[in-house]
């Protein structure tokens, strides 16, 4: 399948943007539910584990987020966000069930820094909100705010990407 989630940095993230969204990153990896639905639940019946395919464990690095899932049936391209500009990305999950923490990934990082980076899906907004969910649900409860200015009293306490919490 040609399933895939494509992104382009319009710049590099801010140290503190960076920061942010390694933390958040590993939150969603630590906290990622036993199977998903995400991508249409094409593979609900497996188990959504992850590994870096090549090294076999995922990375959450001080340039860059890389991981894949786990085993050889349920791996498929290597996710790797970089936080310097690298042209056009992408990511083929193939609709398996890692796709759930590619996409909420990809929505942390426009929740931290909407100007950063710039996403497209071949999902529809069925197969992404699972993860959109993930995400906001994850960042609100370990109380990490769409924006680090907000996370210092400075901007407003929510941002786009919230209303998907419920």
């Amino acid at each position: 399948m040609g399933y895939m989630h494509t992104w382009k940095l319009s710049r590099a993230f801010t140290e503190i943007e960076w920061l942010t969204l390694t933390v958040v990153a590993q939150a969603l990896a630590m906290n990622l539910p036993k199977f998903s639905h995400s991508a249409g639940g094409f593979y609900s019946e497996h188990p959504l584990q992850i590994s870096d395919f090549d090294v076999g464990a995922p990375g959450f690095e001080d340039s860059l987020i890389v991981f894949n899932g786990a085993g050889p049936d349920l791996a498929h391209d290597t996710f790797v966000l970089q936080q310097q500009p690298d042209g056009f990305e992408f990511c083929k999950t193939a609709r398996k069930p890692y796709d759930l923490l590619v996409v909420a990934v990809l929505r942390a990082a426009y929740l931290i820094a909407p100007d950063a980076i710039e996403i497209s899906s071949d999902g529809n907004t069925d197969d992404l909100a699972p993860g959109w969910r993930f995400a906001a649900k994850t960042m609100y409860l370990r109380n990490f705010s769409p924006s680090p200015l907000a996370r210092h009293g400075l901007g407003e306490q929510q941002g786009p990407g919230w209303e998907y919490f419920a």
